[in-house]
């Protein structure tokens, strides 16, 4: 599983770890975990948050799944990260330039 997970690799904010069929991803923040539950969740793959403040993605697949449903599965999960990470960043950026203009209206 995890070499279907290596597109993630590119965020430093992201560690993905486990054994065998039992992966989690821990996204640092657990209102990007929240949102990529539920980005999975509208396309019918179903998962979990956990771990402390939630920000670890739980993924436990069957042991007998076919490939080309994990594959499915996993470019899902793929997705909604980049997608949840994506708002991230434009929130904390609206939030930034937000407070800049705050303080050049005090001047």
């Amino acid at each position: 599983m995890h070499h279907y997970l290596t597109a993630l690799r590119r965020y430093p904010q992201i560690e993905v770890r486990g054994k065998g069929m039992m992966i989690g991803i821990d996204v640092k923040d657990g209102d990007v975990a929240k949102q990529v539950v539920s980005d999975c969740f509208q396309q019918g793959l179903l998962l979990g948050a956990c771990g402390t403040g939630g920000q670890v993605i739980k993924l436990i697949p069957p042991l007998t799944i076919e490939d080309v449903y994990l594959a499915k599965g996993l470019n899902i999960v793929v997705a909604a990260v980049e997608h949840a990470l994506a708002n991230a960043k434009i929130s904390a950026d609206t939030g930034a330039e937000a407070d800049t203009e705050t303080l050049r209206e005090a001047k």
